[in-house]
């Protein structure tokens, strides 16, 4: 048989890796528009227990992956200032560039004929192959072209993030909220390296339009974004090497969480998470102790 896989990222390498090693006498072939080196993107999240999964069933991998991980057993609520530490909700992280070379060079020692800079831009250049896998992201060719088969719909929702990186280090995955002027913003970071951070800032766009973003060039937006709890670093470089492209100056930086609701639901939440956690460990003969009152 012979396969051809749409897409590069972490799915689509992936995928042909464990088709390969189990049908090795099929040709699977990976085609990626983009250089073998390029991304768009930090930091890629593991919880405890998709690893647990994913050992089950593939530990080569979970070895391969794990000794570039950076890992914690908490998460944090920063939330009017308080900061809220929520034990027992494990994590691991790992710079998206690293893992995916990780995983091309498995492909490669799989047998897999990876070819980079192939963009494929008519579904018929694939007429040659038995199956098709389409890991080719939100523009996918193949859906596109087969829209009506598959029942394909998109939806637009309104809020605005921008991705970036960070040289500060972070102890665990933190979601911190702010109140500003123009409305609330919500930052989700955390360490995937050592000296490395994911870094995301997110509002709804009646906070977006507020600021005046919709009206700024990208380096405005990062001057703007300086003053008010973030600063720009040095230069800003491209995540193609996924190095810093923002840092962070106080321990408050902003992101909005339309998702989020009100923010005065988060308390109720924790305290729910708490209980919930603590019961589990009773229910274990553990004893859990929080740094923080929620109350």
């Amino acid at each position: 048989m012979r396969v051809a896989v749409l897409g590069g990222g972490p799915g689509g390498l992936y995928f042909a890796s464990l088709w390969k090693a189990r049908h090795p006498r099929d040709w699977v072939q990976l085609f990626e528009q983009n250089p073998a080196d390029a991304t768009w993107g930090f930091g890629v999240v593991f919880s405890e227990r998709a690893l647990e999964f994913l050992r089950e069933d593939d530990p080569d991998t979970v070895d391969l992956i794990s000794p570039q991980m950076e890992a914690w057993h908490d998460i944090t609520l920063v939330h009017r200032g308080e900061r809220i530490v929520i034990d027992g909700i494990g994590f691991s992280a790992i710079g998206r560039l690293e893992l995916l070379q990780l995983l091309q060079g498995q492909a490669r020692a799989a047998g897999v004929v990876c070819s980079f800079e192939r963009p494929i831009r008519e579904i018929d250049e694939l007429a040659g192959f038995d199956l098709v896998v389409a890991a080719d992201g939100v523009h996918s060719l193949v859906r596109r072209s087969f829209e009506a088969d598959l029942g394909f719909s998109l939806s637009y929702l309104t809020n605005k993030f921008i991705w970036s990186g960070t040289a500060r280090s972070f102890d665990t995955l933190t979601q911190t909220f702010v109140e500003t002027g123009a409305g609330t913003f919500n930052a989700h970071h955390y360490r995937y390296a050592p000296t490395m951070s994911t870094f995301l800032v997110e509002c709804d766009r009646s906070t977006w339009l507020r600021a005046g973003f919709d009206k700024m060039p990208e380096e405005e937006t990062a001057r703007t974004r300086g003053r008010s709890g973030t600063r720009q670093g040095a230069r800003s470089r491209s995540a193609r090497r996924a190095d810093c492209a923002h840092e962070v100056r106080d321990n408050t930086p902003p992101r909005c969480r339309e998702a989020c609701g009100s923010l005065s639901a988060v308390r109720p939440v924790v305290r729910a998470l708490r209980r919930a956690h603590a019961a589990r460990a009773a229910r274990a003969g553990h004893e859990l102790h929080y740094p923080l009152a929620t109350d």
